[in-house]
């Protein structure tokens, strides 16, 4: 059932002196199954089936002759016989420098057995622990096996000595022995090389000024000074302050060796002690030239690590730089090397020239006249470069597609005006503000938009001035508010669910949706008459299928209206409903058509104070 490969083998057969091809099966061939175990093989499935990914896996090593001191090398291998089809691999673990080919030294394939003539293969008999193997004319000798290996042989009634180590290898002692001779120079000399490859990217940090205010126009530097430890180099980085109307060159020196001595630059015409052996070209000018080694004499001397300790003055081509403190780097390297603690920074002298006046007048913005936005001129006044003003990428990605709706009407004296329907949307992201016209029809209007979108100013301001003039927030929006749109003026009279969701999720900044601040509210107004107040509107509460106490919209509005006066709107009156609802469903969710009264009494929470007046 399981077979998949319906080939049938062939091969050479001699009939009366003619070889042709048979699908006859060989006498002399045995069957794998036939030499494992009888549990192991009790079902019918055939050889490869039963055998599947099972490996026999034994270590050994190899003696192979070399022409050295030592005459022969050893090299250890692993040996896998697999059982499925009773092939034989060896693969030489691969070592770090040996110098040989190493991987596999014999592909998967069936070993013959003997004489090639004979057509017999190794099979699982011929292997075993302290017993020599021969594989293509190599002797192996195995050493030892792994625990599957060594438990399948003994269901095999074979038995599997104990391992033993591999013997070591002559050739590899002998470059062990070599490579571990004493150097016979304890004390190198000091290499370039080395140094670098020591202290590649070790840098130390100082903190350092020149003091340049005996000159006109002069003052204190303030500098760094790095020194690379790679190659005893220095260099100096010059922190320039802002508006000092100098260049923008940080660089007050190159990285470069620092002599210690320095007293002049020479003249051109300084007669040098150098050799000059070859000349390559048209002269000392265009040409090239080599100098004598052994004429030239470094006589300078450069600045180490040594030298650079705070305090000290560093001669930087004739200008006294002094050191005043270092990072934290450099004084661990100081304490580690040389055991130098407490480096105590020193105070850098002030500059008279550099100190700013405590209080800084303001700069006064000329007035705004008309032209492109305040903001705009407002930033072109700032700065001799213009440039557009910077918008708020951060509120402009978190209020991305936050967008206020708002149902309004417009307040005129002409009836046709006040019939008309509008809605309003405030934009977040940029506080922009557009206005549509909702078409009624035989309404004599078009509908469609009725202000496009941009920023309004609040009114009675002037926008000529030099102050930037406010702009309309999300606070001046809630139901029954009114805004006054480009000499428009329109009364907030809906809203959608988003909106209130909006305002009640950010109550710290919409006061008219803040639950806690309108309960405080109600609750100090209604304290003085509470029973006669509260008896006044009991009789108009229904029983809802829940068991509770009920009470609707227009309820709770008459009754706020008259508790508050003219200290409530109708978005605060809207927001007590909405928390204390017990419809969620969305077509209700705006104005809470049921309202449960006993957790608005409960939250209020003067009954108990009632109570233990009583007691």
């Amino acid at each position: 059932v399981t077979k998949d490969n319906f080939q049938k083998s062939q091969q050479w057969v001699h009939s009366n002196g003619i070889p042709t091809l048979s699908d006859r099966r060989r006498q002399d061939t045995v069957e794998m199954i036939e030499l494992y175990p009888p549990k192991m093989a009790q079902n019918l499935s055939p050889g490869w089936l039963q055998y599947d990914k099972r490996v026999l896996c034994f270590d050994g090593y190899f003696r192979e002759n070399v022409e050295d001191l030592s005459g022969y090398q050893i090299r250890s291998v692993r040996i896998s016989f697999f059982l499925e089809d009773g092939t034989v691999q060896v693969i030489e673990p691969k070592k770090f420098d040996s110098g040989i080919p190493q991987g596999c030294i014999v592909k998967r394939q069936k070993v013959p057995a003997g004489d090639l003539f004979e057509r017999k293969f190794l099979s699982v008999l011929d292997f075993n622990v302290a017993k020599p193997v021969v594989i293509f004319n190599r002797e192996y000798h195995i050493t030892d096996c792994d625990e599957f290996t060594r438990s399948f042989l003994n269901q095999l009634g074979i038995a599997v000595p104990t391992g033993s180590k591999t013997p070591t290898d002559p050739v590899t002692e002998l470059r062990r022995r070599q490579t571990t001779v004493p150097v016979r120079n304890p004390c190198p000399k000091a290499r370039k090389l080395a140094q670098f490859l020591q202290n590649d990217r070790k840098v130390l940090r100082f903190t350092a000024f020149w003091d340049n205010t005996e000159i006109d126009f002069g003052y204190v530097r303030d500098l760094t000074v790095l020194f690379y430890l790679s190659d005893n180099t220095v260099e100096i980085i010059e922190n320039l302050p802002c508006n000092t109307g100098r260049e923008e060159t940080t660089q007050f020196l190159k990285r470069m060796k620092l002599p210690k001595n320095f007293s002049s630059i020479t003249d051109m015409a300084f007669q040098s002690a150098n050799t000059v052996l070859n000349v390559f070209g048209g002269g000392l000018s265009d040409g090239r030239f080599i100098l004598d080694s052994k004429a030239f004499h470094d006589k300078d001397v450069y600045y180490t690590e040594k030298d650079l300790i705070i305090g000290n003055i560093l001669n930087v081509f004739g200008r006294n730089v002094i050191l005043t403190d270092c990072d934290q780097f450099t004084k661990n390297f100081y304490k580690e090397k040389y055991g130098l603690e407490g480096l105590t920074p020193i105070e850098k002298p002030i500059d008279s020239n550099l100190i700013r006046p405590e209080t800084l007048t303001e700069k006064e913005l000329p007035p705004f006249n008309g032209w492109g936005t305040h903001l705009d001129s407002e930033e072109n006044c700032k700065a001799l470069e213009l440039k557009p003003p910077r918008e708020n990428a951060k509120k402009f990605l978190t209020n991305e597609n936050q967008i206020l709706r708002f149902g309004a009407k417009m307040i005129s004296r002409i009836k046709e005006n006040s019939e008309r329907i509008f809605t309003i949307n405030y934009y977040l992201s940029d506080e922009t503000i557009s206005v549509y016209e909702t078409p009624i029809r035989n309404s004599g209007f078009i509908g469609g938009q009725f202000l496009h979108r941009r920023q309004f100013f609040l009114p009675n301001q002037n926008l000529r001035s030099s102050a930037r003039p406010r702009i309309y927030t999300p606070q001046h929006f809630y139901i029954g508010s009114r805004v006054k749109l480009s000499d428009h003026i329109f009364e907030i009279v809906s809203a959608d669910c988003h909106v209130f969701d909006y305002m009640e999720k950010h109550q710290n900044v919409f006061p008219f949706s803040n639950i806690q601040t309108i309960m405080a509210k109600i609750r100090e107004a209604i304290r003085p008459h509470y029973k006669t107040f509260i008896a006044k509107y009991i009789p108009q509460l229904t029983l809802h299928p829940n068991g509770v106490l009920t009470a609707t919209f227009e309820m709770m509005k008459d009754m706020l209206i008259d508790l508050l006066k003219e200290t409530t709107n109708t978005h605060e009156i809207i927001t007590i409903c909405r928390y204390f609802q017990i419809d969620n469903t969305e077509s209700n969710k705006d104005k809470g058509s049921v309202i449960d009264w006993n957790k608005f009494i409960d939250y209020i929470g003067l009954e108990v104070d009632l109570q233990q007046d009583t007691n």
